[in-house]
């Protein structure tokens, strides 16, 4: 087996938390893949930072704009799914709303992945999740994580 037998990917995604402590998720329905509920996220693109990945992939798949913001996306995680078979890491962000009217301008932009957006409680959340945002949620509430998954928790300065 070759190294490159396996696409590599270096990915980012992103929490919204609200001040009630619910997240945003996204039932993500693409096809050929299981349906899972989700952050906003994907690849990084060459040259972005973190924060700039995880701001072009909110506004990408929610309309939501915080590029006026960028500064206030903190770093949450770096996750590596050790079951894959390529080289497969994660950056998770965090951003906390601080403004409720920002909610009004999140609607989905990319109808062959997402069905809708949904705001859910942090401690009540739908299933399945995607493997990444489980991660991510598990690592945020202190949680026992997976033996698959290595994660390297960031401290926000």
């Amino acid at each position: 087996m070759s190294i490159n037998q396996f696409q590599n990917i270096i990915g980012v995604g992103i929490m919204l938390i609200d001040q009630n402590q619910k997240v945003l998720l996204g039932y993500r329905n693409k096809k050929d893949e299981p349906a899972t509920w989700c952050f906003p996220g994907g690849k990084m693109d060459p040259h972005e930072s973190i924060e700039y990945a995880a701001m072009r992939e909110l506004l990408e798949e929610t309309a939501l704009d915080l590029s006026q913001d960028v500064a206030s996306i903190k770093p949450l995680n770096t996750m590596i799914d050790k079951s894959s078979g390529a080289v497969k890491v994660t950056f998770g962000t965090i951003y906390q709303l601080s403004d409720e009217r920002l909610k009004t301008q999140i609607y989905v932009t990319e109808p062959e992945i997402f069905e809708r957006w949904e705001w859910f409680s942090i401690n009540e959340l739908p299933q399945i999740l995607f493997p990444e945002t489980e991660v991510m949620i598990k690592h945020y509430l202190n949680q026992p994580q997976d033996k698959n998954w290595k994660i390297y928790p960031i401290q926000s300065q």
